[in-house]
C-alpha cells in the first residue's frame, strides 16, 4: 500500500487541513477525493513526493495538474 495526503490550504494556509490515506490502487484515490475535493483545491501527495493540485468541477471532472518536474 501506499500513502496519500490530501493537503487543503485554502482552508488556514498556517494549519491546512491534511487527510492522509493507504491505498492498494491509486485509482481509488479519487474515491476518496470526491468526498473533500468537489469546487476545491487540494495538493496531493505521494508520501513526501508532491504530486500535484487534484481538483473536481461541479460538473463532475477531475484535473490533475503536476508543476513539478522529477529529473
Amino acid at each position: 500500500m501506499k500513502t496519500y495526503t490530501l493537503v487543503f490550504r485554502e482552508d488556514d494556509a498556517a494549519s491546512p487541513l491534511k487527510i492522509e490515506f493507504d491505498i492498494a490502487n491509486p485509482a481509488s484515490l479519487f474515491q476518496i477525493a470526491e468526498t473533500y475535493v468537489t469546487g476545491r483545491v487540494a495538493e496531493l501527495w505521494e508520501g513526501k513526493h508532491y504530486v500535484g493540485e487534484i481538483r473536481r468541477s461541479q460538473n463532475g471532472y477531475w484535473r490533475l495538474t503536476s508543476t513539478s518536474i522529477d529529473i
